[in-house]
């Protein structure tokens, strides 16, 4: 991360709330453990650099029963991010109830403990891509300890565009937040545009280091392919479309007499498409039938160990984003096909916007 967290903003608001200081934790949010190699990533590095700093971590977990199997692995304590109770029951109780010390302290001391900070490494947060049910969420991670006077520090992807009526709120909130950092220079722009202080940061997964593992003997490509980007570009140009245009894409890359390695970045071992490449990858591999394409095994393996083998291939091209920065911090070659100006200006660091 660009800059240190500092004590005094850590303990802003906590010495109003008779908490015990001597554990300070950390309660990252936004991220998990499992299904995505990205998020994992910004886990595993955010726990890190937060512990150099001699702060405790512990992360609110969307998929605490996913996560749990690899908690022990990467040494990042969970707590589980129960959204319905936390938005419903947890937000309410706290915002109708702020005038009264007891109650918000009993809150604090209940389900909140020694936390000095939050600090949120989610994806596009605040933004019409995500809809109303994304813009909830949302509102309930910044809010809660906004109302309990625990600094927050955002740290997402991609902030905006408030395009939606319900968005309008937004400036107002992100203006609460003890540091806003902008992971690209559009981003940046945007977020000062709207009135809200923030700072020019790259992506922590930038400092994911990799980890050995296997690699094919041949020479290969990287083809990470993306489910969101498939939803997107298959409304565009129709059902099946973006699997049609990465068969012809293979079949492309397969004439260099190159390897192609078919790597599923985020995944879950389950039909659903939902934050899940795996089906695709699989479809992809039945519609091309030569020796040279493999698909990778990313069940099990840690984001070091595919940071480690993209970083090994010739090239990368990706729709996934954190495979985007494996490539760009391996120094391998890299295309992307995106669908947010996120990619686009992260690559614009390395002059690669074209």
């Amino acid at each position: 991360m660009q800059s240190s967290i500092q004590t005094d903003t850590l303990c802003k608001g906590t010495q109003r709330l008779d908490c015990d200081m001597a554990v300070r934790t950390v309660a990252i949010t936004g991220g998990y453990l499992s299904q995505n190699m990205g998020a994992t990533a910004m886990a595993i590095v955010s726990s890190e650099r937060l512990r150099r700093l001699g702060y405790d971590v512990e992360l609110y977990s969307k998929y605490p029963n996913e996560d749990r199997a690899f908690s022990l692995r990467y040494d990042i304590p969970l707590r589980p991010a129960n959204q319905l109770f936390y938005t419903l029951v947890v937000l309410p109780l706290l915002a109708l109830t702020s005038w009264a010390g007891p109650v918000r302290r009993w809150i604090r001391r209940k389900y909140f403990r020694d936390i000095v900070l939050f600090f949120d490494i989610g994806g596009i947060t605040f933004s019409s891509s995500r809809g109303l049910t994304g813009f909830v969420i949302n509102v309930t991670w910044l809010l809660l300890p906004l109302l309990l006077g625990i600094p927050v520090i955002k740290g997402s992807q991609a902030i905006g565009p408030f395009t939606r009526p319900y968005l309008k709120f937004s400036p107002y909130l992100l203006r609460k937040a003890s540091a806003v950092y902008a992971r690209g220079n559009e981003t940046e722009r945007f977020l000062r545009k709207s009135g809200i202080p923030c700072r020019g940061a790259p992506d922590v997964a930038f400092l994911l280091e990799p980890e050995p593992a296997p690699v094919p003997t041949q020479p290969y490509i990287a083809l990470v392919p993306s489910a969101v980007v498939m939803r997107r570009y298959d409304r565009l140009h129709g059902r099946g479309a973006y699997l049609a245009m990465l068969g012809e894409v293979v079949e492309k890359l397969v004439e260099t007499k190159l390897g192609v390695l078919v790597v599923a970045h985020s995944y879950r071992d389950k039909a659903t498409l939902n934050n899940n490449d795996l089906p695709l990858a699989r479809h992809l591999m039945e519609r091309v039938s030569s020796p040279n394409v493999s698909l990778y095994d990313v069940l099990g393996k840690t984001p070091g160990q595919l940071k480690f083998v993209l970083g090994k291939s010739e090239a990368v091209l990706t729709s996934r984003f954190h495979a985007m920065i494996a490539a760009l911090s391996s120094c391998v070659p890299v295309v992307v096909t995106s669908w947010s100006h996120k990619y686009r200006e992260v690559l614009s660091m390395f002059e690669l916007e074209a």
